[in-house]
């Protein structure tokens, strides 16, 4: 019995580790639900966190809805206990595609940008290794915006990226990137990638963005027919519309940086254009008013005396329009008549539309001359243009059926819809 002594302590350690310790209140946003612990274990796999200790299953996109009309979802992250691996917290707004058990996705405290210190998300990638994503395969016409400081970028190749139109495999989608070598878009089909957009002239804005060690606001608008927009402290980078991909969810990573993510937030985008301007169904059947008839030929016209051209609207990312008319085959000499500033995003119609008269001498040619990357002309005669862009011709029906004039529709863009820009043109007729 001399050596009892020896064995107090160790049972007092065994007593104390059997106590009750009181539970840490975690207080999530409201309808986000906090699962409890915060981390899936290391090594496990998406689908494994699913099934082992009850953890929650880690999707490659959440499927939580939009935001109803007039609604938005604001998320600051501040009421994530530091040290959550987001998706963990909260596997019904937030997801992750990753390469295998990638998960640098955590709430840490952060500098706000008047020095307050709070919290945010913070995503550290060394080859690329993942996204936090949110949204469903079905996600259309919506904005997402958030605010940007990255800690470190290490390399040339260094960039920020970000999946558009994200479907829920994870293997399709478009890839928008900013960096050292300026802006990018990219769409991906399983393996396989191409360049639509490259922008190496924005070298100065990807290495002010990388290096300044400020928080930048950056924003994306994706639309059901295609578009693409991101922008940078209100300036757009670049504007796309593709033919293939129109849906799907978002996702944001690093490729050789840390950066913070903070004040995320995600609206539902009307489909309809400003009221002041009315909507615009760019299409043949319904184009501002007007409906396509027989189609006639639309490189050349002619006109016995004064002839009154109308800018109708349409639905295009390029901006600042001007139309006029130039002698056929000398589209140098173009005279321009019409103009509107800005773009037609979302679909609009001009009402009502502006409008010019001209009295030209001979067959003549019309162009259309916009702002996108650089000026660019298309003109009505196909030679003078790179498919597909150009010009298609019809009978301008109105509600009636009753003829009104030619119903020109432009093609600006690459998917060849002719749904960019509508004309009217009257007191004229295609020169055979």
């Amino acid at each position: 019995m001399r050596g009892w002594k020896l064995y107090v302590p160790l049972f007092l350690f065994l007593l104390s580790a059997c106590t009750p310790r009181p539970a840490v209140e975690v207080k999530p946003l409201p309808g986000v639900k906090v699962t409890v612990p915060v981390a899936t274990p290391q090594g496990a796999t998406a689908v494994e966190s699913g099934k082992k200790g009850g953890l929650p299953t880690i999707k490659v996109l959440p499927g939580n809805p939009l935001p109803e009309p007039g609604t938005a979802f604001a998320d600051g992250f501040s009421s994530y206990p530091t040290g959550a691996v987001l998706p963990a917290v909260a596997p019904d707004r937030y997801g992750l595609l990753r390469q295998g058990n990638w998960q640098k996705v955590s709430v840490t405290e952060a500098f706000d940008p008047s020095g307050r210190l709070d919290k945010a998300v913070r995503l550290e990638g060394g080859y690329g290794e993942g996204f936090l994503t949110t949204g469903s395969p079905e996600w259309t016409d919506y904005r997402i915006s958030m605010q940007v400081k990255v800690q470190e970028a290490c390399c040339t190749g260094s960039h920020l990226r970000a999946r558009l139109f994200l479907d829920g495999a994870g293997g399709r989608g478009l890839e928008f990137r900013l960096g050292f070598n300026g802006a990018q878009l990219v769409k991906l089909a399983g393996d396989q990638s191409f360049v639509l957009v490259d922008r190496p002239e924005l070298r100065d804005v990807g290495r002010a963005f990388l290096r300044d060690g400020n928080w930048h606001d950056l924003v994306f608008e994706l639309r059901r027919d295609g578009t693409v927009r991101a922008v940078l402290d209100g300036t757009e980078l670049l504007a796309w519309k593709d033919p293939d991909y129109r849906q799907g969810g978002f996702g944001v990573g690093p490729k050789a940086i840390t950066f913070f993510l903070d004040d995320l937030k995600i609206e539902r985008l009307g489909t309809a254009g400003p009221p002041s301007e009315g909507a615009a169904p760019p299409s043949r059947a319904n184009f501002c008013g007007l409906r396509a008839g027989e189609e006639l030929p639309h490189e050349r016209f002619l006109a016995s005396g004064e002839v009154e051209l109308f800018l109708l609207g349409g639905h295009s990312a390029a901006r600042d329009y001007r139309v006029g008319y130039y002698p056929a085959e000398k589209p140098e000499a173009v005279t321009y008549l019409l103009e509107h500033r800005g773009a037609f995003d979302p679909p609009t119609c001009l009402n009502p539309p502006p409008s010019a008269r001209f009295r030209p001498e001979g067959p003549f040619g019309l162009a259309h001359t916009y702002e996108h990357y650089g000026t660019k002309t298309v003109y009505s005669e196909d030679a003078r243009n790179e498919p597909p862009k150009g010009f298609r011709a019809y009978r301008a029906l109105d509600e009636r059926g009753e003829e009104v004039g030619i119903l020109l529709l432009i093609e600006d863009w690459v998917d060849a819809d002719y749904d960019d820009v509508g004309l009217l043109l009257v007191g004229a007729e295609p020169a055979s």
